[in-house]
Parts: structure tokens; C-alpha cells; sequence
């Protein structure tokens, strides 16, 4: 209990579901028991942190930023009733909220850990005193936030040795040393964890491909079924000279199937012709033709207006059947009475076939619908969903014809594996493509490069391979590994061992099939979320975990091995009363929603954030769905999930840059970093339930909804969660919310931005206009300002010259002004300027001319910082000194300090916290 729980009221308890009143009380609260003062401008307001995407990058400029805040005030007037001087409180102390996203929620995860009270501050096993045993008494949740801030203040983090422990004199002594010691989280040792990662990738990848695998499969040998059930019933062209020829008797490799039958120029007698083509030729002349001459044979009754009813049946249809029955009996006639003019005999029974089905086509459609518009409509969808199926005919027969060929001209067994070699040589492509394309501003070079139209050439091509080397697999079953035989056909007796074999396989991948469908846990263990998550969890959560660094626990001291109290679950976040209220942002990918087309069309996603009580999805919230543990999919996150999720940049599911392509070609590579994940959001209304053949085999139509980019958001029992930044990468979206009363936010912006362009901060202004009715205008009369004029700048006093070269001063910040009613912005309100409701301070990593020596020689040898590629992810121990050195010196740049000018410090408060 508190030592003063008698003259302090209770902090609220956390509800079961989200409320922002909740979120209000429990800032107020806060500041009211640590003494947090503010300005009188914003004494009854909330302020937030938000800490953006940007990978280790990120999260080491941050660290860097919460120790310079750690280390400066934000200063309050002195008032005739209260004080009779100004008092200083740590500008990291002011902050109520955190909101974090991908790279940033790193070391937000840790700063929160920091307020879990016992984790830390492990309390030491009793000791004998006087004979009794006497237990060292634990921290009050007060004690445990102070200590929390302290941590900050260890200068500079030192080294990790062996005789390092947790000193409550010093807490950030082992903490901060342990980040420092984990800048390479994911290959901490070099090639035994790169063995390690590859071994996992390679196995979760043979892992996908299978579950794959068993529906090429199964869709090819339910084919071979149907063709060899077709030869032993003895249909004409399937039988005993119909199925395969023998072209040359000395040549071995000059096999060729028949079924279809082309005289073409081309020497093609080494290719064996999958009969699936002939399907093409139904589909063409009785659904595509028909449909597509339906169209024209729809007009409006005279009677009716322009938008009624319309005639079922027409003149022109009434001509059309006639001219139809015409052709056909002159096609019949020509047949029997001139055998030499046949081919004009089967063009006229063609177009005699077309001009009778489609006014039957016509009639059918005018049966189920009124008026005319809708008539087109739905003849139009018709037509699409024709093409759409002939084209996967086509891609099946193609791919058969491709297996088939390969088969009998495989001299080799490696011949046949060819295909599997090429898609090697793709996979390796995908992976590499995944770091490049994930820039969201590539390199000059790169931009020359149609990376996009190269992802859909190569993820086409690695997705026909997939399934060439799958109906291989079923070729070489059915032969039984020989060389097809011909006289397999020549009597249904002969025929029946192949017919067995084909059957066999059939049923035994069907239950393979159901066995996988029903382990759906399978969709996220095959990923890389797993290995990624628990080196976030272990490097930065652990950092936290003082069991790791007790006397005797040598063997934890290392993150690739697993501690007991890494994980936290999300109650743990909230549990301290002073500690600010965490916040994580996803993104749920959404791409493919009738209902709403903007977010189908463009964003491609909407934002999912985990936040005191629940959840908060749009601009609703819902209490945490209750955990179902018989499945990966429906059980609780932890903490460290949470923010791996949201880290989850490279994947198939990218929010606004999603693509087919790139799903198809991360997918087929396994690439995938995203989590399938059961909301239960609107599970109840919309009736959300997966059934047919989605209930039946679950893990392949998910897993193929993903290659595909097909994501339903909630209206499917799981949706797919990624990186938040996919949706909003500042973070700072969700402490824009008008119910949070946020008066100031503070920005770390660390999103890769090489030409200084903020990109980030320009999505935001237009979620917040479009979303919230918020307008974001930079404040340019800050600029003018002649003590802050030097720090905050306008975003374009920070853009590269033509030369590339950045401007030479040392700003580092913006200010931007924020209106919750955009209507009321400065350009309507004419003569006089509105007054912003809130603020917003971004810090924008720069180089300064006053940075510290070994922070402009790293700056000389990589010119890239402070902007290199998020793609990197191995952090030397330069590299993390100097983004964590920059983060400090320019948070200490912006925020007033003991080392600030008078003249700083006061136009600071006068005119940004006024």
C-alpha cells in the first residue's frame, strides 16, 4: 500500500472495456500524486509521446530523445496562490500517454516494462536477522515510476560485463547496457544465429509449401481422376490411340498426347498437349459469346421511363434466335449434302450456337431483374466472371501441358526439378526485393527500376512453378515413376492398375487436406513472426528482467535464450497507475469490403490499437476478445506479440502497398511477418462464422487469401494484423483523438525519410482532416522567432538542395499547429489567426554542428545517417551509440534545460506551451 494511500484517492481501476473518461481521470490522477505541474494553459489537458516506425533505427533514436527529456524541464510561472517560484518537472515525466508503432515500439515496450512493479526491482531473498528471516520490502507503485525515469538518467550506458547487476542506486545500469549489448537482436552471434534463423526460415518454408502442396495436389489428381475415369469408361478420344502416341520409336524424348490435335507451323511433337484446353472452347461459345451478345439485346420499354422496367423480350432478340435457327439448319444441311464445304458448315453452326444462346442468356438474366440498368449490370459481371474463369482454365491447362512435357522429356530426375531450381533463384529474389521495396523513398537507382511490374512478372512466374513441380508430383505417382506407356490404354483391364493409383492418391490427400485444414495455428508458426517477436521480446522486454542479471544467471545473459518474466501480458501495461497509458498501433488489412470502397481501393487496411480497456479499431472500441487457447489464432497476445505485430513491416499484407504482386511473390518466398488473428470485433452482428469449405479446410483458404491479398477484415472470424505503420507511421494518429483532450504531442519522427520530404507527417494531416475534421498547419511564425527561429524550422527548410546536399543550419524540429475543427483554420477565419487547440513537436534526427566528435566522423563514413535503410537491422555498436548520442543531443536542443538560455527557456513557454 502507498504510504500516503490515506491522503491520496485510489487511482480508477482499469474497466473491462475502453473509456476515454477512464483515460482522463487516470492522467489526472497521475499528475495530481507525482506533483506534476503544468503550465495554467494546459492544466486540465493530457500530453502525449508518440514514438514512430522506423526499426532499430527508431527505437535507438528514441532512447536517445527519452534521455535527453529525461535530462530537461518543462517550465511553469511561478503564481501568486501556489509557489512563489518556477518548478521543474522532466519533460518525460510530463507525458500521460505513450503511443508507439513498429520501431518505436521497441523501446516503448521497455519504457513501460520499466512500471511493472517486481520486475526491476526483483525483490532480494530473505535475509537473517537476529535469528529471523527478514524479506527486503518491495517498492510502492510510486517508487517503481520514479525508478522507471531514473533509468534515463544513466550517462552514457555502459558495456554489459559479467559482474554487472541490477543496482537500485543506478537502475539504468543494466538495463540501458543490455540494449547497448543487443543492437544485432535478430544475429546476436554471428553465424551460429544466422545458422539458426536460416534453419527456421527453411523450415517454416517447406512448411507453407506443403499445406500448399496439398491443394496442387489435390486439384491435379482429382484432374487425373477424371481423365482416367474417362479412358476406362471408353469415351471416344480418350482411349486406346487417343491418350498417348508414340511419334518416334528411336527417340525416347518424342512422346506427345493428342487430345488436342493443331496443325501449326512449329515442330511441337515433343510437347504432351493437356486435354484441359478443350474445356476453353465451352466456355468461349456458351458463356463468354452468349453473355457478351446479351448485352446488346437489352432495351428500355417505351412505356416506362428512363430508369423502369424493361421488355423481357425484344425485336432484336425475336431476329436474333431466328437468324440462330437459320444458320443451324443450313449448317446441317451443308454437313450432309456437301461434305467438301464442311469447315463453312462449323463456322455456321458456331455463330448459329451464339446468336440462339444469347437471347437465352438475355432471358434468363430479365427473369431475376427489373430494369435495364440492372440488366447490363449483371450481364457485364457475368461476362467478367466468364473471362475470369476461362483464364484459370487456361492457367491450369497450361501448367499441365508445362508438367506433362517436362515429365516425358526428363531424361533425369533433375530435369524434372528444374522448376524448383528457377523458383530457388525467385525465392532469393523475393527476399531481397522485400528490403528494397520496403523504403518507402528507394534509392535513385532503385527508382529507375519498375520494381512493381518486376514483383508481379516474378511472383506470376514463382506461383506456376509451385504448381508445375506439384502435378509432377502427382505425374510421377500415377506412372509410378516410368515412362508413360501407351498400351496403358489399350483396354480398360490394362488401364485399371494407373486408375488405382490415381484414386489412392485422391483419397489419401483429401484426408492429408482435412488433417491441415484443421490446425490453423499453422498459419502464424509459419512464419518468421515467431523468431522475430522473441528477439524483440528477449532484447528489449528482457532488458527489464532483472532476473537476468542476478548472481548465478550467466546462462540468461544472452537473448537467444528464453527467461522466465520476458513476457508480459497487456494488463501488465496498465497495472501501475503512474505510469503513462500505452499505447500500440497496428494495422488490420483490409482489401476486400463492398461496404467500403475507399479503404478497399486505397488504404488497404485500418488501424487496430491495443489501448487501456481494449481495443480501439477506427473510431470504435471493443473490450479484448476473450482468448481461445485450442488454437495459435485465438489465443492472447502478450506484450511482446503486440509489438511484434506491430513491427510486422516486411509481409504479405502491406496496407496501402499491398499488391497482388507482392503478396503473391513474399507469399510463395514466405516473407511473411504478419499474424492472423481472431478480434471477435463485430463478431456478434455481423454474424461471422466461417462455414462450407472455409470451416473444412481453414488453413489453406487463409493461407492462399494471403498469397492472393485478400483480406476481409471483419467480416471473417480471423483478421491479418501488420505493421502499424502500413496505416500511420508517426504514431501520433490515435493522440489525435478529440475524447483525449491531448494539448501537446511530441513526435520522434524517425520514419525513413533520406530526402527530409515527411511524408509521414503529410499522411497524417490528411488522415486527421479526413478522419477526425482535424487540421494540421506547420507553424511558420515560430520560425521567426529570434531564440527559437534556430531549432524549429518549416518542413521545407529541411529538403535536400537539387545538388542533394542538406541545408546548413542546425533545426531540428517542427511545430505544428492543430485545430479540431478544420473548418475554423486561418484561411476561413480571414483577419485573425485562430488559436491551435493543441500542439505538436516533431523531432526530426539531424546531424548538428555542435554533435559530439564520433558522431560527424560516423557521419563521414556513412553518409546515409541519420536516415540509413530500416531495412537494417544489425546495429554495430557505433552505429547504435551514434543514433542514440543524435537522439540525446537534439531532444536537449529542443527542450529547455539547465544549460538552456534564459531567452530560450521563456520563449519556449510563451510561445509553444502558452
Amino acid at each position: 500500500m502507498e504510504p500516503n494511500a490515506n491522503t491520496e484517492p485510489a487511482p480508477p481501476p482499469v474497466p473491462s472495456s475502453p473509456d476515454y473518461a477512464f483515460e482522463r481521470d487516470r492522467a489526472t490522477h497521475r499528475r495530481d500524486a507525482m506533483r506534476i505541474q503544468r503550465p495554467e494553459a494546459h492544466a486540465n489537458t493530457q500530453w502525449g509521446l508518440a514514438l514512430s516506425g522506423g526499426g532499430i533505427r527508431s527505437a535507438t533514436f528514441s532512447l536517445g530523445a527519452m534521455q535527453g527529456m529525461e535530462k530537461t524541464f518543462a517550465p511553469v510561472p511561478s503564481t501568486s496562490s501556489t509557489t512563489t517560484a518556477p518548478v521543474a518537472t522532466s519533460m518525460l515525466r510530463q507525458f500521460d500517454y505513450l503511443s508507439t508503432v513498429s520501431g518505436g515500439g521497441y523501446i516503448g515496450g521497455f519504457f513501460s516494462s520499466l512500471f511493472v512493479p517486481g520486475r526491476l526491482d526483483r525483490p532480494a531473498p530473505p535475509v537473517q536477522s537476529g535469528g529471523a528471516a527478514v524479506a527486503s520490502a518491495a517498492l510502492s507503485d510510486k517508487q517503481v515510476a520514479d525508478q522507471a525515469y531514473r533509468v534515463f538518467t544513466e550517462e552514457p550506458p555502459t558495456r554489459l560485463r559479467s559482474e554487472t547487476t541490477y543496482d537500485p542506486q543506478r537502475p539504468g545500469l543494466a538495463a540501458l547496457a543490455w540494449l547497448r549489448e543487443n543492437g544485432r537482436y535478430l544475429i546476436p552471434s554471428g553465424a551460429g544465429d544466422l545458422a539458426y534463423a536460416v534453419a527456421v526460415h527453411i523450415r517454416n518454408w517447406c512448411g507453407a509449401h506443403y499445406v500448399l502442396g496439398t491443394v496442387c495436389f489435390g486439384l491435379f489428381a482429382f484432374l487425373a481422376m477424371l481423365r482416367s475415369l474417362a479412358a476406362h469408361a471408353g469415351l471416344p478420344g480418350v482411349g486406346e490411340t487417343g491418350f498417348l502416341a508414340v511419334f518416334a520409336e528411336h527417340e525416347r524424348d518424342a512422346i506427345v498426347g493428342v487430345l488436342l490435335t493443331v496443325d501449326m507451323p512449329l515442330d511441337l511433337n515433343s510437347i504432351w498437349w493437356s486435354p484441359w484446353w478443350w474445356l476453353l472452347l465451352p466456355t468461349i461459345a456458351l458463356w463468354i459469346l452468349p453473355a457478351g451478345l446479351a448485352f446488346w439485346l437489352t432495351h428500355p420499354d417505351e412505356s416506362d421511363d428512363a430508369v423502369g422496367g424493361a421488355r423481357t423480350w425484344s425485336i432484336a432478340a425475336t431476329v436474333c434466335v431466328g437468324i440462330g435457327i437459320l444458320m443451324l439448319s443450313l449448317a446441317y444441311f451443308i454437313d450432309r449434302q456437301h461434305p467438301f464445304w464442311q469447315p463453312i458448315a462449323y463456322l455456321l453452326a458456331a455463330e448459329g450456337l451464339l446468336a440462339t444462346f444469347g437471347p437465352v442468356w438475355y432471358v434468363l438474366t430479365a427473369a431475376f431483374n427489373e430494369t435495364v440498368t440492372r440488366r447490363r449490370v449483371v450481364l457485364t459481371r457475368r461476362l467478367s466472371t466468364g473471362m475470369i474463369c476461362a483464364a484459370l482454365i487456361g492457367a491450369v491447362a497450361l501448367i499441365d501441358t508445362i508438367a506433362q512435357t517436362l515429365y516425358v522429356q526428363g531424361a533425369n530426375i533433375w530435369q524434372s526439378l528444374s522448376p524448383a531450381i528457377v523458383a530457388a533463384v525467385l525465392i532469393w529474389f523475393a527476399r531481397q526485393l522485400s528490403s528494397m521495396g520496403s523504403e518507402r523513398k528507394a534509392p535513385p537507382w532503385l527508382a529507375k527500376i519498375p520494381l512493381r511490374k518486376l514483383a508481379a512478372i516474378a511472383g506470376t512466374i514463382l506461383a506456376l512453378l509451385v504448381a508445375v513441380m506439384w502435378a509432377q508430383a502427382m505425374l510421377w505417382i500415377a506412372w509410378n515413376g516410368l515412362w508413360p506407356d501407351p498400351d496403358a490404354f489399350a483396354s480398360r483391364d490394362a488401364h485399371l492398375p494407373y486408375l488405382l493409383i490415381v484414386l489412392l492418391a485422391v483419397g489419401l490427400n483429401l484426408v492429408i487436406t482435412l488433417a491441415a485444414g484443421r490446425f490453423p495455428g499453422f498459419l502464424n508458426l509459419s512464419t518468421l513472426q515467431g523468431i522475430y517477436t522473441a528477439r524483440i521480446t528477449r532484447a528489449y522486454l528482457g532488458a527489464s528482467n532483472s532476473l537476468r542479471f542476478l548472481a548465478g544467471q550467466e546462462h540468461l545473459r544472452s537473448v537467444t535464450e528464453p527467461a522466465p518474466g520476458d513476457l508480459m501480458e497487456i494488463a501488465d501495461l496498465y497495472r501501475n497507475a503512474y505510469a503513462p497509458m500505452h499505447i500500440i498501433n497496428t494495422c488490420m488489412n483490409l482489401t476486400s469490403d463492398p461496404t467500403e470502397q475507399l479503404v478497399q481501393s486505397d488504404r488497404k487496411g485500418k488501424p487496430l490499437a491495443v489501448i487501456p480497456g481494449g481495443l480501439a479499431y477506427d473510431k470504435e472500441t471493443f473490450p479484448m476478445p476473450q482468448p481461445d487457447a485450442r488454437t495459435e489464432t485465438g489465443a492472447a497476445l502478450t506484450v511482446g506479440e503486440w509489438i511484434g505485430v506491430s513491427g510486422a513491416a516486411f509481409t504479405t499484407g502491406l496496407g496501402r502497398g499491398t499488391s497482388l504482386s507482392y503478396s503473391l511473390l513474399l507469399g510463395l518466398a514466405n516473407v511473411r511477418l504478419g499474424r492472423w488473428w481472431g478480434s471477435q470485433i463485430r463478431a456478434s452482428s455481423l454474424k461471422v462464422r466461417d462455414t462450407g469449405l472455409r470451416a473444412a479446410f481453414k488453413t489453406q483458404i487463409y493461407l492462399i487469401d494471403e498469397l492472393l491479398a485478400r483480406f476481409h477484415g471483419t467480416r471473417r472470424a480471423w483478421q491479418y494484423l501488420s505493421d502499424g505503420g502500413h496505416f500511420e507511421n508517426t504514431a501520433a494518429y490515435e493522440l489525435l483523438r478529440p475524447e483525449r483532450k491531448i494539448k501537446l504531442i511530441v513526435i520522434c519522427d524517425c520514419g525513413a525519410d533520406p530526402k527530409y520530404e515527411f511524408g509521414d507527417l503529410a499522411n497524417l494531416t490528411r488522415l486527421a482532416r479526413i478522419d477526425f475534421g482535424i487540421e494540421l498547419e506547420v507553424d511558420g511564425a515560430v520560425t521567426n522567432d529570434v531564440n527559437l527561429g534556430s531549432v524549429f524550422g518549416k518542413t521545407t527548410d529541411f529538403f535536400r538542395g537539387k545538388d542533394g546536399v542538406l541545408p546548413s543550419h542546425d533545426k531540428c524540429a517542427v511545430l505544428v499547429n492543430v485545430y479540431h475543427d478544420a473548418r475554423l483554420s486561418n484561411i476561413e477565419v480571414g483577419e485573425r489567426r485562430k488559436d491551435p487547440d493543441a500542439r505538436i513537436i516533431i523531432l526530426k534526427p539531424r546531424l548538428l554542428t555542435s554533435s559530439a566528435a564520433d558522431l560527424c566522423e560516423y557521419r563521414a563514413t556513412h553518409p546515409a545517417f541519420p536516415q540509413e535503410p530500416t531495412a537494417d537491422q544489425f546495429f554495430d555498436e557505433a552505429q547504435w551509440e551514434s543514433y542514440r548520442r543524435l537522439g540525446m543531443e537534439v531532444a536537449m536542443r529542443v527542450f529547455p534545460g539547465r544549460d538552456s538560455s534564459p531567452a530560450y527557456r521563456a520563449a519556449f513557454f510563451e510561445k509553444i506551451l502558452a
